[in-house]
């Protein structure tokens, strides 16, 4: 499937102003403070509106630097990262359990956290959502979710996903994922016989 322009557009966008909505609405507060500041001769205004304005712009730098620092480290050192899924499949109320695997480096801006998330979606149903707050290092953990309805869960990707505290910014480092989970009773390939047809 490929991608609209306007939607390639706003992909393009983001990355390159990786605002959250509420990073955007303080971003234009503390413009608008600095400017009323200025045109009004209000110190305390023109105060409070650079050091909020220092804020955003240290959001949106860190962001950059931080998802340059985690893209170059993950894709140079691929062992770093090592995640796998029960190939024998789970029934419905079951636990799937997602075991993750991944190394951080150990230098990242401070005020930022890191978040691990991963998506695997079947047509009609809602997706399965593993996410995990990752620290630097050396990361192994269990994420669990309760397989609730049945069918082949597939995903693409998985991503690192990069916050500032305040949670201005928001970057992602998408790494290829290619997996399935079953949530039996699946059928794949054959189609559902009615009782009444076989009486027939």
């Amino acid at each position: 499937m490929q991608k609209s322009p306007e939607l390639s557009i706003k992909i393009r966008i983001g990355r390159i102003f990786p605002f959250t909505v509420r990073g955007f609405a303080f971003f234009l507060l503390s413009v608008l403070i600095t400017v009323l500041g200025y045109i009004r001769m209000d110190l305390a205004s023109l105060l409070w509106g650079c050091a909020f304005f220092l804020i955003s712009l240290y959001s949106f730098i860190g962001s950059h630097i931080v998802k340059h620092i985690l893209s170059r480290f993950l894709f140079n050192t691929p062992e770093s990262v090592n995640i796998s899924v029960p190939y024998r499949g789970v029934f419905p109320g079951e636990n799937i359990s997602l075991r993750l695997r991944i190394e951080l480096p150990g230098v990242i801006l401070p005020g930022f956290m890191i978040n691990f998330l991963c998506r695997m979606h079947f047509p009609g149903r809602v997706p399965l959502v593993f996410n995990a707050e990752l620290k630097r290092g050396i990361n192994e953990t269990f994420i669990t979710k309760k397989g609730k309805y049945r069918g082949l869960y597939k995903s693409r990707e998985v991503s690192v996903i990069c916050r500032d505290l305040l949670k201005f910014t928001e970057s992602a480092v998408n790494i290829e994922f290619s997996e399935a989970v079953v949530v039996y009773p699946f059928l794949a390939g054959h189609r559902a016989v009615s009782y009444t047809h076989l009486r027939a």
